[in-house]
């Protein structure tokens, strides 16, 4: 798996998902579910700022079916705040594994100075957020993204493909 996959798997497919099985109206009897809070987590959505590098402000959670990548990664990078008082706790802290492991793949480092305790970390965050996601969500919501994902977590040099591509974009 090269590394657009791998990225495009996180910030499209894996939060598609989540967002997905928050909000959609069919999940309302999962513990999950913040659908009917949708007015208040798109108020604070609204009302953070992002940064000016940020190449599409996500538009109203509402129409997170049709965002474009860059929204999921702007939602995953700079929006996971305004989850913090919606989601329930343990699915908010999940979330939180998937926020630290692109963000530390994210720092500002350069290729010839990626540590391996980075790797690693990002690695055991990643496959906590996996494992994690068979618990709270249940089998039958795990896809071939989640599984990819795990895939993903163990291929050499993950730290070192990430920060590739996030520093393309």
């Amino acid at each position: 798996m090269d590394v657009g996959k791998a990225i495009s798997l996180i910030f499209f497919c894996i939060v598609q998902k989540l967002l997905t099985l928050w909000l959609d109206s069919k999940y309302r009897h999962d513990a999950w579910y913040i659908g009917k809070d949708i007015d208040k987590l798109e108020k604070l959505l609204k009302n953070l700022q992002m940064p000016s590098t940020t190449s599409r402000v996500p538009r109203s959670v509402k129409k997170y079916l049709k965002f474009k990548g860059s929204e999921y990664k702007a939602i995953l990078h700079f929006g996971f705040t305004a989850f913090q008082n919606i989601l329930p706790h343990k699915y908010y802290e999940h979330m939180l594994k998937l926020v630290c492991a692109i963000n530390i793949a994210n720092a500002d480092y350069t290729p010839d100075h990626v540590y391996l305790s980075e790797i690693e970390c990002v690695r055991r965050l990643l496959n906590d957020f996996y494992r994690e996601a068979q618990k709270l969500y249940g089998i039958r919501h795990m896809n071939s993204e989640y599984s990819s994902i795990n895939y993903t977590v163990n291929l050499e040099g993950l730290y070192v493909m990430l920060l590739a591509f996030v520093s393309e974009t």
